[in-house]
């Protein structure tokens, strides 16, 4: 039997080098499946290999796999019929940046609904997932102090307080966008000895207003009693539901900063914000003391010149 010539043998090699099969030649169910496992930062860099890359990293499967990876608690029915783009993820997994000028309601389109999505970890690891649907037209809210609460159970059961993170993404499901408005970590963590319960305040400052989630738990047990979102002005006061509406619809809009970078300058606007509302809340007590001290003085003054027109006529 004749033994191939050098010649065809290398033809047979050189074919067999040139017939490899490439990732794009693979069944984009297949691509997808393998996509939808890798972090956000690097579809961002496959998106700039191909269009036909660019095209499969956009795929709206993709992101819900990688929004329900992140925050479970968008596992579930109401968020999964939504369309989730690659710029529904980079909303929430991103800070708000503090917007510079007070919206205004004539300039603002209200959104009809707000979905809460509520995830509290505790070194990493998930331990209570809620999400929410809240009825944004009923006289109620609007009328009302804005304030959402998480918790739908009695309470969770004892946890450390020491590696606590939260997240809090509110979605405006006809627009779809979304913006995340807890700070990774605490801002403060205080006890209130009356009710014997820790307060673990969770914050961001937007525009002259302050977003503030509150956990709070037993003193003694470590249970979490309560999860809630409220919203309060410089002076102190809640911000009520319309006016609460215009700011974090504004914030949805906005532009949005690098997560690290925001938490430390969210940190700092914290601070300013409360010793803001601490020296505010001196002056007016010193103006309330003023005003008393004024009408005590009044008061004597008029006492005075009272019992000396009655002395003058006796």
């Amino acid at each position: 039997m004749a033994n191939p010539s050098p010649s065809s043998s290398s033809s047979s090699l050189n074919l067999h080098f040139h017939s490899t099969t490439t990732i794009q030649d693979l069944p984009n169910d297949v691509l997808i499946r393998v996509l939808s496992l890798l972090p956000a930062s690097t579809l961002a860099c496959l998106s700039c290999v191909s269009s036909e890359l660019r095209a499969l990293s956009t795929e709206s499967t993709i992101w819900r796999h990688l929004c329900i990876s992140t925050w479970p608690s968008l596992n579930h029915p109401r968020v999964l019929s939504l369309s989730v783009p690659p710029s529904f993820f980079s909303d929430a997994i991103s800070s708000p940046s503090f917007l510079q000028t007070e919206p205004s309601i004539a300039t603002v389109r209200l959104p009809e609904e707000l979905i809460s999505a509520v995830d509290i970890y505790h070194e990493g690891k998930p331990i209570f997932s809620n999400l929410m649907e809240t009825d944004t037209t009923c006289p109620s809210f609007l009328h009302a102090p804005f304030r959402l609460d998480a918790l739908d159970r009695s309470a969770l059961n004892a946890i450390s307080l020491d590696g606590l993170t939260l997240s809090w993404i509110l979605i405006d499901p006809n627009r779809n966008r979304a913006v995340n408005l807890s700070s990774q970590t605490p801002v403060s963590i205080d006890r209130d000895l009356y009710t014997a319960e820790v307060l673990v305040q969770f914050a961001t400052v937007l525009v002259q207003s302050l977003v503030s989630i509150t956990i709070t738990c037993s003193e003694k047990t470590g249970d979490i009693r309560e999860v809630s979102l409220t919203m309060e002005d410089e002076e102190g006061d809640s911000i009520y539901g319309e006016e609460s509406l215009v700011i974090l619809t504004q914030a949805m809009e906005g532009k949005r900063g690098n997560r690290g970078k925001e938490e430390t300058e969210g940190r700092k606007r914290y601070e300013e914000f409360v010793r803001w509302q601490r020296r505010r809340k001196d002056s007016l007590a010193m103006e309330l003391l003023l005003d008393f001290c004024s009408s005590v003085f009044g008061a004597l003054v008029f006492l005075f010149l009272t019992f000396m027109v009655l002395l003058r006529s006796s």
